[in-house]
């Protein structure tokens, strides 16, 4: 199972949630991107199959790239951490349609949380086609 971390690397908040995520899951792969663009190359690269994403979003214009690239790769899984909670900024983040939408401001428990979760359920699901 692979973990891809995308966050603006220029914005500090962003950088201790990439560095913690990394830190969290590090018995797993865990890449890390810091542009849109870059993502795409790696993943036109090594294919979506057995991925989670999480995007740390440090400005809403990540999310317009984010959605054009969403289109392109329905089938990956997607964990959102948002900068804010404006209404425009919440509309946007649930176009991409993620499994989790979190925020830059709170307690990243709920975020390890839950992508703990997806890559368990993965797991599982891998563990039954071998059998």
């Amino acid at each position: 199972m692979e973990i891809l971390v995308l966050y603006d690397n220029t914005d500090s908040r962003c950088q201790e949630i990439g560095h913690q995520l990394e830190h969290h899951f590090r018995k797993y792969d865990v890449k890390t991107c810091h542009r849109v663009s870059d993502l795409i190359t790696r993943l036109m690269a090594i294919g979506t199959w057995n991925k989670v994403l999480v995007c740390i979003v440090s400005q809403r214009t990540m999310l317009n790239e984010l959605k054009t690239f969403r289109d392109s790769y329905p089938e990956l899984k997607l964990v959102l951490v948002l900068p804010n909670q404006e209404e425009q900024t919440i509309k946007m983040a649930h176009k991409l349609e993620p499994l989790f939408i979190g925020y830059l401001n709170e307690d990243q428990h709920a975020l390890t949380t839950v992508v703990e979760r997806i890559l368990d359920r993965k797991n599982k699901r891998i563990e039954r086609f071998h059998q």
